[in-house]
């Protein structure tokens, strides 16, 4: 059975991922070291450390973006969290140009460490 106070705090947590004006210091509060385990377009990415190389360099690479979350499903008991999400998600280069427009199936694992979401 759902927490309703669990899947509150993970959907906001979700919205900070796909805040228009991405912070990666704000996003990586939310990745637990050890265990988080990343696969993103074509990357495995293993540990907090190797998750920030990888958006650092996204960032780098990127004008700016949009992420927008078109369907979210939360599923969060007291300790584990399950969402599932379709993002509608577009990337322009420094120059403006669009280099990627598409949708992307997201689905992460949460665990309460700690009494904070991760």
């Amino acid at each position: 059975m759902d927490d309703p106070n669990s899947v509150a705090e993970i959907q906001r947590i979700e919205k900070i991922f796909a805040d228009p004006d991405f912070n990666v210091e704000r996003v990586l509060e939310y990745i637990d070291p050890p265990e988080f385990v990343s696969f993103d377009f074509m990357y495995n990415i293993v540990g907090k450390q190797a998750h920030e190389a990888h958006l650092r360099a996204m960032l780098e690479m990127m004008g700016s973006g949009t992420n927008e979350i078109v369907r979210m499903e939360i599923h969060a008991g007291s300790e584990h969290g399950f969402v599932n999400s379709i993002q509608h998600l577009k990337i322009f280069d420094k120059q403006g140009n669009q280099v990627y427009d598409g949708n992307l199936r997201v689905t992460i694992c949460y665990l309460k460490r700690d009494g904070k979401w991760m």
